[in-house]
């Protein structure tokens, strides 16, 4: 875990020549692992379902990436965000505005 650390910080650093590097599939399939099991976002795809493919399934995601990466374009779909009210509960007074809070959820 500690070289894992410290490699990452080597790239966020670029003192290895590696801050424009392409991703690896490690890496890729490291944060798949830590998504949250919430509902899908504006894709219709949840986070369960990217995190469990396999990685030929995950090639077409990391080689997508990679082109966003070093074209330096964001797709104009990663912009648009839908707001949704979440009611907080805990018997709130589900009239008050107070007692929801805002969820963003985009496409990734």
């Amino acid at each position: 875990m500690k070289h894992d650390s410290a490699r990452s910080l080597a790239r966020l650093s670029g003192e290895d020549g590696r801050l424009n590097a392409h991703f690896e599939m490690s890496e890729l399939s490291a944060v798949l692992c830590e998504l949250k099991d919430v509902g899908p976002g504006l894709d219709g795809i949840s986070p369960v379902t990217l995190s469990s493919l396999d990685d030929e399934a995950k090639l077409p995601i990391l080689s997508y990436l990679n082109q966003v990466w070093t074209g330096c374009r964001f797709p104009h779909s990663w912009d648009e965000i839908r707001l949704v009210l979440h009611y907080k509960g805990k018997g709130s007074d589900p009239h008050c505005a107070d007692n929801y809070r805002g969820l963003g959820i985009g496409a990734i």
